[in-house]
């Protein structure tokens, strides 16, 4: 993969960390229980949004901690993460998505942080 790609994977990465970090009853993105939930390229690494190609398509895997009362129907957070990263991927990216995958790797109260 060249060095152009990879740094396309990461602004790409960086941005859906950004508009699903906003999405209602999102408290923070995790690094996955055992993987390295994470897009690395030249200088830098996006973690809890993992970019991958698959042929002339698009992967994207999202991990992230949901906040409770916000994130009390998890199933729906998850609709709406998809949605948002397809957004802004569909925004971001001229290439074709194939999936979007979201893990919710923990749940926090109130102003709890993880």
């Amino acid at each position: 993969m060249s060095t152009a790609t990879l740094a396309d994977d990461l602004a790409l990465a960086r941005a859906v960390a950004a508009a699903v970090s906003a999405v209602p009853g999102v408290a923070a993105l995790s690094r996955g229980h055992s993987t390295g939930a994470a897009t690395y390229g030249p200088g830098d690494t996006i973690h809890g949004v993992m970019v991958r190609r698959q042929g002339a398509t698009l992967q994207c895997g999202i991990y992230l901690i949901a906040r409770y009362p916000d994130a009390s129907d998890l199933l729906a957070l998850a609709v709406r993460v998809r949605q948002v990263a397809c957004q802004t991927i569909d925004t971001c990216a001229n290439e074709r998505l194939q999936r979007v995958d979201v893990a919710i790797d923990g749940l926090v109260t109130g102003e709890e942080m993880p």
